[in-house]
């Protein structure tokens, strides 16, 4: 008995062969071989051939890259621009004529010794003083008009070269008094000083 099933498994192998394609050849098939039981990793390298392969069956992107042939050349498109569009990272505004946001410049991008006074302040002039007499040893607290100062604004008074020896102009902190520059006239002398009126130097940072 056991003689016989080499012979039997031969002649079920030989009639799947005979019947190929046909109804009764595909149902010998799954029978021998289950479907669905081949895939990827029990073909061998170059085992399929084109023969196998459906006609019409394969994308573009199952061929290596470069093997296809390239199509013709399609007509130019129309032109393309970039106005109106939102410029960003360190710009501002829209192309084609953005400008630098705010905060973009750090002090490691700015020139040595390039930097003017107007690049910094936001006001600069000159304005008339006239400080009154001081006391010995005291000081005046006086202020100046200059359009456009605001609370809580910097600023810096510097006098003209007449102001009288002894004297001295120390800066004040403006919290709130608009449109004024506030600083103090002191004297350090033992006997009072009477100064003469000047275009005194401001500027105003923010």
């Amino acid at each position: 008995m056991l003689r016989r099933v080499p012979f039997v498994l031969s002649c079920a192998a030989l009639a799947v062969a005979l019947a190929g394609a046909t109804g009764i050849g595909e149902a010998a098939q799954e029978l021998v071989l289950p479907r669905d039981s081949v895939g990827t990793a029990q073909l061998r390298d170059g085992a399929v051939t084109g023969a196998k392969v459906k006609d019409r069956s394969l994308l573009a992107r199952d061929f290596k890259q470069g093997q296809l042939p390239r199509g013709p050349q399609g007509p130019p498109g129309p032109a393309g621009t970039i106005e109106g569009v939102a410029a960003g990272g360190d710009l501002a505004g829209t192309y084609p004529s953005p400008e630098l946001a705010g905060d973009a410049v750090e002090s490691a991008q700015v020139k040595d010794g390039s930097l003017l006074l107007a690049d910094t302040a936001v006001l600069g002039g000159q304005v008339r003083v006239n400080p009154p007499s001081v006391a010995a040893h005291a000081c005046l607290s006086l202020s100046a008009p200059v359009r456009g100062v605001e609370p809580y604004d910097r600023t810096l008074v510097l006098p003209t070269q007449n102001l009288s020896s002894g004297l001295f102009v120390t800066q004040m902190f403006n919290t709130n008094t608009p449109d004024r520059v506030l600083f103090r006239v002191c004297n350090a002398m033992a006997k009072a000083f009477d100064t003469q009126a000047g275009a005194w130097a401001y500027v105003v940072w923010r």
